[in-house]
């Protein structure tokens, strides 16, 4: 009589390949900007040099520098929020912008930034108070990133 037995490569593989293709998915979704990246694309918008420094400091505080950063309701670099600047299902808000393009999309959360930053001034972001010097742990963007 002949013993049976289980063959387990073909689940072990497909399990190795979901594993991959997830780990792959989170890092193709999950994007850090380092603050020269940031400086560049600040420059690419048009924002005046002498804010760099500021907007890199919000960035770091609200988000770490992740482009994909998501709580409840806030999205992207800048942490915007969806109660006011942005729309869920749709363009909406006071950006007309939906919330999941301040993820995809850097210069449309500059953008939305700047706006929130006009209506609010500085003082929309809670961080801010980290912000007015230049803390230690960042560059000087304007003098260090060669832009």
């Amino acid at each position: 009589m002949q013993k049976k037995t289980c063959n387990y490569k073909p689940i072990m593989r497909a399990f190795f390949l979901l594993f991959v293709l997830a780990s792959w998915s989170h890092t193709a979704l999950s994007w850090r900007i380092s603050p020269c990246q940031l400086a560049g694309e600040l420059k690419r918008a048009g924002v005046p040099r002498g804010e760099w420094n500021r907007w890199v400091c919000i960035a770091k505080y609200e988000s770490g520098f992740e482009t994909f950063a998501k709580s409840r309701y806030d999205f992207g670099l800048f942490q915007i929020s969806s109660l006011h600047w942005c729309g869920i299902q749709a363009r909406g808000g006071g950006c007309y912008v939906r919330c999941d393009d301040l993820l995809r999309d850097i210069q449309a959360s500059i953008r939305c930034a700047r706006h929130i930053k006009e209506v609010q001034g500085w003082g929309a972001w809670t961080v801010i108070n980290r912000c007015w010097g230049r803390p230690s742990d960042l560059p000087d963007v304007t003098r260090s990133c060669g832009l």
